[in-house]
C-alpha cells in the first residue's frame, strides 16, 4: 500500500489547475531570461585559438562553418582518459540529434574537447553521435573559458572528502579523481559578424540542464530524480545500460589484466561467477564485487535495491556448486546463504566499504542475500574423501609389496567400488609372455 496522498479526480484536477498556474509563470520567467540573455553585450574574442579537426586545423572563426552562430559543448574528454564522461555523454545524446535543426536556423552545435582528435572520432563512432567534433588540446580555449583547472585551484577541494559520484566517473574514464575534476564541462556561445568573433553567453553545472533531457522528464514522475549522494550516480553511456553489454565489457577487462578491472570498478575486488540458469539451463557469467572473509568470497545480492533479487542469486540457490574466477586462478566453490549474526557482520562490512549498498537496504523492502562462496574442496564431504582417494591411488602404482596387507585393510573402509578399485591397482601385474 502507498504512502503517498490519495485523493478523488476533483481534488487532483483542483490541485492541477494551481499548479497549472505556477507553471505558466514559470514559463513566462523563462522567456523572460532568455530575453536578458541575448541583451547581453558580447565580448569580442582576440586570443586565436586553433582547433584540430576531421578537416584539418581551423580558427575559432572557420569553426562557423559559413552560418552566423555558433554553441559549443565543452565535453570533458582528458587527453589521457580511454573514454569520455558519462555524464557528457549523456548530454551529447539529446545535443547530437539537434546539430542539423540548429543549421536550419542559422547555428552550428559542435563538441569540443581536449583528448587527441583520433580518440574523439573513435569514441564517437562507439557512440553513433552525428555531431562535429574538435580537439582543443593544443590551445587555452577550455583553461580561458574555465572549463580546465589547475592542481592549485582543486586543493582545497581534493584534501576534503571526495564525492562517491567524482570517484565513479573518474574509474569510468579510467583517471582517477584529479585527472577527472581537472577538466569541467560547460557550454559556450559565439556570434560571427563582419568577420569578427564575439563570445556571447557561458554557462556550466546547472545551466546545462536544459540538453539533459532526461531530468525534465523525471522531474514530472513521481519519483523525480530519485538521487542520493551516498550512492554513484545512476547516468551511464547509452551502450552501458544494457546488462549483457556491461557485463561483457567488464569480463573483458578482467581477464585482459588478470582479474583487474577498469572504469567505475576499478580498485574493486570483482570475481567472474559462473552459473545455471534454473528455467533454461543456460550457462552464464557475471562480474561481482566481493569481500575476502577468511578462505571465502563473499558476494551481496543487492541488485541496486530492486525489489528483487538478481537472477544469479536465484540460480545459486537452485544450484550451488559452481564456479568463479578470482584473479587468474579458477575455482570450484559451494554457494550458501549466510544467515542471522553472520549476514549481519558480513553485509556490514561490505555496506562500509560500499556506502550505496546501506543505500541499497533503504530502498528495498527484501532482505539483501549475503551469499559465501566456499571452496567446494573444504565443504563437501564427499569431495574431500575422493581427493583423499586420488592422492592414495596415484602413490598405489608404486607401493612395495610389504605394504601390501596394510593398504587393502585400509580399503576395506572406503566404498566397495573404490575398494575393487585399490584391489586392481596393487594386484601384481603380469607381462605379456613372448610368442
Amino acid at each position: 500500500m502507498t504512502d503517498h496522498r490519495i485523493g478523488t479526480q476533483d481534488e487532483w484536477q483542483s490541485e492541477r489547475d494551481e499548479l497549472l498556474k505556477e507553471e505558466k509563470e514559470h514559463t513566462r520567467r523563462g522567456d523572460e531570461l532568455a530575453r536578458r540573455r541575448r541583451e547581453l553585450p558580447w565580448v569580442p574574442v582576440e586570443k586565436d585559438y586553433r582547433f584540430e579537426t576531421e578537416d584539418g586545423t581551423k580558427t575559432l572563426a572557420d569553426l562557423f562553418d559559413g552560418r552566423s552562430q555558433l554553441v559549443v559543448y565543452h565535453f570533458m574528454f582528458g587527453p589521457s582518459w580511454s573514454a569520455g564522461c558519462p555524464v557528457c555523454s549523456s548530454i551529447a545524446d539529446t545535443l547530437a540529434p539537434q546539430a542539423v535543426h540548429l543549421k536550419a536556423r542559422d547555428t552550428t552545435l559542435l563538441l569540443a574537447s581536449r583528448a587527441p582528435l583520433a580518440k574523439l572520432l573513435a569514441y564517437r563512432e562507439r557512440m553513433g553521435w552525428p555531431i562535429s567534433w574538435v580537439s582543443s588540446g593544443a590551445s587555452d580555449f577550455n583553461r580561458d573559458l574555465g572549463f580546465l583547472y589547475t592542481e592549485k585551484e582543486l586543493k582545497p577541494f581534493l584534501e576534503g572528502e571526495i564525492p562517491l559520484k567524482v570517484e565513479q566517473n573518474a574509474r569510468m574514464c579510467d583517471t582517477d579523481a584529479p585527472g577527472y575534476v581537472t577538466e569541467g564541462p560547460g557550454l559556450s556561445v559565439y556570434a560571427l559578424s563582419d568577420k569578427t568573433v564575439y563570445r556571447t553567453y557561458v554557462t556550466t553545472a546547472r545551466g546545462l540542464e536544459p540538453a539533459m533531457a532526461y531530468y525534465g522528464l523525471l522531474d514530472r514522475t513521481p519519483k523525480g530524480r530519485d538521487e542520493s549522494a551516498s550512492e554513484p550516480l545512476w547516468v551511464r553511456r547509452h551502450d552501458d545500460y544494457s546488462a549483457a553489454n556491461f557485463n561483457a565489457q567488464i569480463i573483458r577487462d578482467f581477464r585482459a589484466h588478470e582479474g583487474h578491472v577498469g572504469g567505475m570498478f576499478k580498485g574493486t575486488p570483482m570475481l567472474l561467477l559462473h552459473h545455471t540458469g534454473v528455467k533454461s539451463g543456460t550457462r552464464r557469467v557475471n562480474p561481482v564485487a566481493y569481500l575476502s572473509d577468511g578462505g571465502s568470497y563473499v558476494v551481496i545480492a543487492s541488485n541496486g535495491g530492486a525489489p528483487t533479487s538478481p537472477s544469479w542469486y536465484h540460480n545459486l540457490k537452485a544450484h550451488p556448486n559452481v564456479t568463479i574466477e578470482v584473479g587468474t586462478d579458477t575455482i570450484e566453490v559451494v554457494a550458501s546463504e549466510a544467515t542471522g549474526n553472520e549476514r549481519e557482520r558480513l553485509f556490514r562490512t561490505q555496506a562500509g566499504r560500499f556506502p550505496q549498498l546501506a543505500e541499497h537496504e533503504h530502498r528495498t523492502e527484501r532482505l539483501i542475500p549475503v551469499i559465501v562462496l566456499t571452496r567446494a574442496s573444504c565443504d563437501v564431504a564427499v569431495s574431500d574423501r575422493r581427493e583423499r582417494f586420488d592422492l592414495v591411488w596415484g602413490s598405489l602404482r608404486w607401493a612395495s609389496a610389504e605394504r601390501e596387507s596394510t593398504l587393502t585393510e585400509r580399503a576395506t573402509q572406503w566404498p566397495r567400488q573404490w575398494q575393487l578399485r585399490v584391489r586392481k591397482a596393487i594386484a601384481p601385474q603380469t607381462t605379456p609372455s613372448r610368442s
